[in-house]
């Protein structure tokens, strides 16, 4: 609810603060007064676009600031909003504010911080609803449509029972969608582990391989080098082509030596033994050499199978580790990832059961909805065409058309498909047909000014108890409306204001009569300039203000006045 308004250097309103309430508040004056700015101005609180039209003459910047309640039912909407954004400052209370500037540009303060103009519009549409003006008009919002129908059939906890059940259809086919999607990445992976599995275990390698074969390739390479040293040590250990002494030779005659010594000296016998021992170890290294050398030959296709074996090794290596031993490692853990994918169960066919289940109780409830609000829309339509026919619409037509959904349809897996949103297979659509032989149009695009604002009443009245914007503002709602329908317009609006804060701009006496508060705006000159003011009017003011809003200041008129005071009243 809006309880303060400030409004400064904004056209002819200079400096003006207003004290708000609940219930209805009405403001009169002559046309041109600046009653109609004042809708402007809360409108601009609300994220209506900005002029520098509206910056008065000679002043930098406009500026107008609200001061709200959150006390009414919707005010957790609100709350929840400034929360998101930390801009609760107080849980009873938020403060707007709009600065526009001469050059057009404007800026939006929520709770004294800098907002996108955007955020005040978000805001707007749970504080305010302006009827005669389409900007900041929640019912021509389909979605608020569909809220009022609910709520006034008494079908949101059905409604809230749909979502849940969308909702919980909606993530089991996503769930099955992400298991195929795994499956078939479980598929690959297993793939790709049976490919390594068999190229590690196809080659057979052995811990040891790697090093045998690459000194079997050294020495095959090198063959014709091995066999030539292993001939010098032959020949100079046992025997050669010159004559010369070998070494076995030399040790063989110190042995003889150092044993005819030990026969003089039986100290030095140890010694002959000594070379004795030498002497057998040369034999043996001769006999050993000369199998060596007689082992050697070159075998070009042995050296080639080599060499084929080695690159195979290098080549695993390079994809599984950096040595046979990794390699080997490796496949132990791919054995057991196989064995993981393999023993692995899908969860898709439970999935997909309750896929199954879930949406059958899902279209079931879309049924029950659905037969919910065709027989809610014909009840309030026939409770809105009651208010029309009271605000002189006696031939209008109003109708609610239950719409399919601007969604994209749930495709279940067998391929079917659910024309359903979270909030049922419809959305509203209210149309209104003013006169007879016209075409019933969606609200807002029928009429314009007043007409339009006493359809809005006749609407608001009917939705009265389940309507949660806590603040209505109806600008002129009884153009062209006789004495007669300005009572009925009075009496309406009273009634919205027992449930709603109602302001209201009006030329009728009849309607300012039901006033709880009533101002008068009136322009005057000061110092050269036009200044708007605003007068809250009490007692004999309102009277004599009404009884000139009837065309007489003289005793019948007063009288009138008094009449019409006491008859609302009543």
């Amino acid at each position: 609810m809006l309880e303060e308004l400030r409004v400064r250097n904004l056209a002819i309103f200079e400096d003006l603060t207003i004290q708000l309430g609940p219930g209805l508040t009405v403001l009169t004056g002559e046309t041109g007064a600046g009653k109609s700015l004042l809708v402007d101005a809360i409108q601009l609180l609300v994220g209506a676009r900005a002029s520098a039209d509206v910056v008065r003459f000679r002043a930098k910047t406009a500026f107008v600031e609200g001061r709200f309640a959150l006390k009414d039912p919707n005010a957790e909407a609100v709350r929840q909003i400034l929360q998101r954004e930390e801009l609760l400052d107080a849980e009873d209370e938020v403060t707007i504010s709009r600065e526009v500037r001469s050059d057009g540009r404007s800026v939006g303060r929520v709770n004294g911080r800098l907002v996108r103009v955007g955020l005040l519009r978000e805001l707007g549409e749970h504080l305010v609803d302006v009827h005669g003006q389409s900007d900041h008009l929640s019912l021509l919002r389909p979605r608020t449509q569909l809220d009022l129908l609910d709520r006034y059939g008494g079908n949101l906890p059905l409604r809230q029972e749909h979502e849940r059940a969308y909702a919980e259809l909606a993530d089991a086919i996503a769930r099955l969608s992400a298991l195929r999607s795994r499956a078939r990445d479980l598929e690959r992976e297993r793939d790709l582990v049976r490919f390594e599995l068999q190229e590690i275990e196809g080659a057979e390698l052995s811990p040891e391989e790697e090093e045998e074969l690459e000194a079997e390739r050294r020495r095959l390479a090198n063959t014709e080098q091995l066999l030539g040293l292993a001939q010098q040590a032959l020949a100079a250990l046992g025997e050669n082509e010159h004559g010369a002494p070998t070494a076995t030779e030399l040790v063989g005659m110190a042995y003889k030596s150092v044993l005819d010594l030990a026969r003089i000296d039986e100290q030095q016998l140890p010694l002959a033994e000594r070379l004795a021992v030498v002497s057998e170890e040369l034999d043996e290294v001769c006999r050993q050499l000369l199998r060596y050398a007689e082992s050697l030959e070159y075998d070009p296709d042995r050296l080639a199978g080599i060499e084929r074996r080695l690159y195979q090794i290098e080549r695993l290596k390079r994809k599984y580790g950096s040595s046979i031993a990794e390699i080997l490692e490796y496949a132990a853990e791919l054995r057991k990832r196989l064995e993981e994918l393999e023993s692995e169960q899908s969860e898709e066919p439970a999935v997909r059961e309750r896929i199954d289940t879930l949406a059958r109780h899902l279209e079931a409830l879309s049924g029950k909805l659905s037969a919910a609000r065709t027989s809610a829309a014909q009840r309030l339509e026939k409770a809105v065409k009651r208010e029309l026919r009271d605000l002189q619409f006696r031939q209008a037509e109003f109708r609610i058309h239950l719409v399919p959904p601007r969604r994209s349809p749930l495709v279940l897996p067998d391929g079917g498909r659910l024309e359903l949103a979270p909030l049922g297979a419809e959305e509203a659509l209210m149309m209104i047909s003013p006169n007879p032989g016209e075409p019933a149009k969606p609200l807002g695009e029928t009429a314009s000014g007043g007409e339009t604002a006493r359809m809005m009443l006749a609407l608001k009245v009917a939705l009265a108890e389940v309507d949660t914007v806590p603040t209505l503002i109806f600008d002129e709602v009884d153009q062209g409306v006789g004495a007669r329908a300005g009572l009925v317009v009075g009496r309406k609006l009273h009634q919205l204001a027992q449930r709603h804060q109602v302001l209201c701009v009006t030329h009728l006496p009849q309607v300012a009569a039901f006033a709880s508060r009533h101002y008068r705006v009136r322009k005057s000159t000061v110092r050269g300039r036009t200044v708007a003011e605003v007068t809250e009017l009490r007692g004999e003011d309102r009277v004599v203000e009404l009884a000139e809003m009837i065309g007489t200041t003289r005793p019948a008129g007063l009288r009138t006045a008094r009449e019409l005071l006491a008859s609302a009243a009543s």
